[in-house]
């Protein structure tokens, strides 16, 4: 296999704003897509197999023989984009926030949680959840998109993440011109070594389909619509013959 190059901008058309940041709070790809880059997950799918669970925030994890206790353990110096550290009261910060939602805030996925019956931040970087009966899927739901690990501290500040974007993701919000473009950058702090390889990720808000059609063909975007399903260059060579 061809291996990685650094560098570059990844181009993505969408078809509409985000209404919000706050990904606990949304259920559309139009919330998650552009924000989800910023942020890390306790363990996410692997993209390679997505029916395989791997690490991200928690480097590993054991589970009780009677499958009612997940322990997770928290990687050790990882920093928020704003520099404070991420330890294992965020992690449990957002998941009572999931599963036990404080008045005000809409949950979407606390019933995927409902197997849940207490967490407890055992020390600074070590989270474990005690279930109330076994969930085969239970790792599945933790590591769903919308997951996101926000910091406790801006939580508390102001109450939810709707216009703010503060990660431990690969990307950092660079800018958000609503109507126009959603732009990433790349996160110099990011805690896998050589990641990521792209220098940021730009959305160009692009609710017309001839326009999107073209935007493509003129090699604007790479990506249609934010469904990552790159034109092939192939393709891309042919369009841009027939449309010099």
């Amino acid at each position: 296999a061809e291996k990685p190059r650094s560098g570059g901008i990844l181009t993505s058309s969408f078809s509409g704003d985000p209404s919000s940041f706050d990904s606990h709070q949304e259920r559309t790809v139009l919330n998650l897509a552009p924000v989800a880059p910023a942020y890390s997950l306790l363990v996410q799918n692997d993209p390679a197999d997505n029916s395989k669970i791997i690490p991200d925030l928690a480097e590993r994890w054991e589970v009780s023989p009677d499958g009612k206790v997940y322990t997770f353990y928290i990687r050790k110096g990882v920093k928020f984009h704003d520099g404070k550290p991420a330890t294992s009261a965020d992690v449990k910060a957002n998941f009572d926030r999931i599963i036990f939602p404080p008045k005000g805030v809409l949950s979407h996925r606390k019933d995927t949680l409902q197997s849940v019956e207490k967490l407890e931040a055992v020390d600074d970087y070590t989270v474990r959840f005690t279930l109330k009966f076994p969930h085969a899927g239970f790792l599945q739901m933790v590591g769903n998109p919308y997951n996101s690990i926000f910091p406790k501290h801006v939580l508390e500040a102001k109450g939810d993440m709707k216009k703010d974007i503060v990660g431990t993701g690969p990307f950092k919000l660079k800018d958000f011109n609503r109507g126009v473009s959603f732009e990433l950058v790349k996160n110099p702090d990011y805690f896998v070594p050589g990641r990521p390889y792209l220098d940021g990720i730009t959305f160009y808000i692009i609710k017309d389909t001839a326009a999107n059609t073209s935007a493509l063909r003129t090699g604007r975007i790479l990506l249609n619509n934010g469904t990552f399903h790159p034109i092939r260059l192939q393709e891309r060579e042919i369009l841009l013959k027939e449309n010099p």
